[in-house]
């Protein structure tokens, strides 16, 4: 049902990736987790390296055309709410993550539509799906080696062969 791509970034990866997907329309970033009231935003996909909450690592992207298109939902065991990737016009990015020798995969993904509460399929529109699929174009070319779980960058070669660091598909 969702479209998505699997990929490893090296930490030095984050600003080029950054600018390629900016370059293409005006986005907002948002927070993994939200307040209710207001939309909490990031300037962008380079986060500090000091950020490692299992939270934080959940980007969520739309265009600014489509802010009013994400919906939250609230999180059963908090106050917390985050956005409903199903329902929005966003894509989810769960950010790839070095911890010592292992690389963590992220991932782009979105849905092309959702279940309605009446179990009735709700298409999204046809221009988010083309900016979804252009975006997971730009992320796929810019990890062009195929690895086992996803696609990576030279970076992240490079990083395997002079650490001898592995890769993690969870």
């Amino acid at each position: 049902m969702g479209r998505q791509i699997n990929f490893y970034l090296h930490p030095d990866d984050f600003i080029k990736l950054d600018e390629k997907l900016s370059s293409k329309d005006e986005l907002l970033f948002l927070s993994g987790i939200q307040d209710q009231d207001s939309f909490v935003t990031i300037n962008s996909l380079i986060f500090p390296e000091s950020i490692n909450d299992h939270q934080q690592l959940f980007v969520y992207i739309c265009r600014k055309i489509d802010i009013n298109k994400v919906y939250f939902r609230k999180r059963p065991y908090d106050d917390n709410h985050v956005v409903d990737i199903n329902r929005s016009n966003a894509i989810e990015f769960h950010m790839p993550q070095i911890k010592g020798k292992i690389l963590k995969r992220g991932r782009f993904y979105f849905t092309p539509g959702y279940w309605n509460e009446n179990d009735a399929w709700i298409e999204k529109a046809d221009d988010f799906k083309k900016w979804g699929d252009r975006m997971l174009r730009i992320a796929r070319k810019f990890c062009p080696n195929k690895v086992i779980g996803g696609y990576a960058t030279f970076r992240v070669i490079e990083w395997q062969k002079k650490t001898s660091g592995k890769l993690s598909q969870i």
